[in-house]
């Protein structure tokens, strides 16, 4: 079905997103993911209502803007990071398990959540989703690794 609104969003308008909301504790958290996603994959939200506000701001329209409480699935709001293929709503989550606490990962169903220990475990689990790694990495490395 096709969206009435324009989602192109360029990754400038991310990062000023990310610059006034995110800040260096954000991290990345993962659900399955069963389409390619590449440079077409432009929208982002932040589970956090501050950072649907300034997306809205910069003309998202709201009914795609999706909000979760990441105490729902006992996880704190600063681990999340929600990725949008716009042309099919799918969701990515990607999260390093070293950055949520143990008591925490033990209320986390292993169905809901997939984690990886490192980089290496990331891109394996990204080849295996048809996404291809070093565009993952840099899109990501520009908005968040690095602040």
């Amino acid at each position: 079905m096709e969206s009435p609104h324009s989602l192109e969003v360029s990754l400038k308008s991310l990062e000023k997103i990310a610059q006034k909301v995110a800040g260096k504790s954000y991290k990345i958290v993962s659900k399955s993911l069963n389409k390619r996603v590449d440079s077409t994959t432009k929208f982002c939200t932040f589970v956090n209502s501050a950072a649907n506000g300034l997306l809205q701001e910069e003309g998202f329209p709201s009914e795609y803007i999706e909000y979760e409480n990441p105490n729902d699935r006992g996880l704190p709001s600063h681990a999340f990071i929600r990725i949008i293929d716009t042309s099919s709503q799918i969701l990515i989550d990607f999260q390093y398990k070293q950055y949520v606490s143990e008591e925490l990962q033990k209320r986390v169903p292993d169905s809901m959540i997939v984690f990886y220990n490192s980089k290496d475990e990331l891109d394996a689990g990204l080849s295996s989703h048809k996404i291809e790694p070093q565009y993952f990495h840099k899109w990501i490395e520009e908005l968040f690794w690095n602040r």
